[in-house]
């Protein structure tokens, strides 16, 4: 059961009035990166930040001792700049680049890049093109093809972009390179991925950014990732590809998955599509889906939008609570 506001229920597929903000915009607390609710004993944790990919990430890993904990938290890192070097559109040496420059003829393509590109494409299918690469409505004019790793672009025009689940797909790899058997948290700009080895719970808090010191909801998992998308993030220039204008049913759109690059591809698409078409996908999917939803008017209250999926793992702060 979830409890909001001054009452407690079951809020699942439903819609939950914020009477006590004004307005919403969520980013990520993990508690794990503050030694509060980390599974990892203190004696045993190496924390690591560097800059990468225009933002900062941020690895805590379980080690035996000191100097393996640091050589996997290199590990991890090093995963998140080969994701960047591939992917980025601010390096002109990129792969993205290159891509984007060629038409006409196939490419071969590297196996980041190309799983990119195949979740990609099927996070636009499921979306119904809210996620666009292309950020135009153009998916249509990329060919892939799985096993030769090879990419064409059938227009001249179609710019590539991986901004909404490159940092997602590197999270991914940096959870795998370090050593099964250890738990490890790896954070990018805000989304959060997590593994425990043994079953143990992170704590993943959404915090109100105008006050970050508020915990609007907290998820309790052993694995996985959640990343938000959201207005204080993202701001007016977000354009669904489909109509050529900027959203403006949703404040912010939070996603739980297995997988950061669905994580963050889904909670990108879905901040697109709205709440009510968002949350129809998330319950038709099993997809761990909250969104707010923009309030009317001067006096407008927001509200929360919650899927099943995600009511199971999810638990809602009281705004009146200190």
């Amino acid at each position: 059961m979830v409890g909001v506001g001054t009452g407690a229920g079951s809020i699942a597929g439903a819609t939950v009035e914020l009477g006590h903000v004004r307005s919403i915009a969520l980013g990520l607390l993990v508690f794990g990166l503050d030694a509060c609710q980390s599974p990892i004993p203190a004696s045993y944790r190496v924390e690591r930040a560097r800059p990468v990919m225009g933002t900062l990430f941020r690895v805590e890993v379980q080690s035996p001792d000191s100097l393996t904990g640091i050589r996997w938290a290199q590990a991890a890192f090093d995963s998140v700049a080969l994701v960047d070097s591939l992917l980025s559109n601010y390096r002109d040496d990129s792969e993205v680049k290159w891509v984007s420059g060629e038409v006409g003829r196939w490419l071969g393509v590297s196996d980041i890049f190309a799983s990119n590109l195949r979740l990609a494409e099927k996070a636009s299918l499921l979306t119904g093109g809210a996620f666009d690469i292309t950020l135009s409505g153009q998916m249509g004019k990329i060919s892939l093809d799985t096993l030769a790793k090879e990419v064409r672009l059938s227009s001249v025009g179609v710019t590539l972009d991986f901004g909404g689940s490159a940092k997602g797909d590197a999270l991914d790899r940096a959870l795998r390179a370090v050593p099964e058997a250890y738990d490890v948290l790896v954070d990018l700009g805000g989304q959060t991925a997590v593994r425990s080895s043994n079953g143990a719970t992170w704590q993943l808090a959404i915090v109100d950014p105008s006050d970050v010191e508020r915990v609007f909801a907290i998820i309790e998992v052993s694995s996985g990732s959640v990343a938000t998308s959201a207005t204080y993030e993202l701001g007016d220039h977000v354009v669904d590809p489909l109509s050529g204008e900027s959203p403006d049913d949703l404040i912010s759109a939070s996603v739980y998955h297995e997988s950061a690059g669905w994580a963050d591809a889904l909670s990108t698409g879905m901040f697109v599509m709205g709440a009510s078409r968002a949350l129809a996908l998330a319950d038709s999917m099993n997809i761990a889906f909250l969104g707010v939803k923009k309030g009317e008017g001067e006096l407008g209250v927001d509200q929360i939008v919650v899927s099943s999926a995600m009511n199971r793992i999810v638990a809602l702060r009281d705004f009146d609570a200190p």
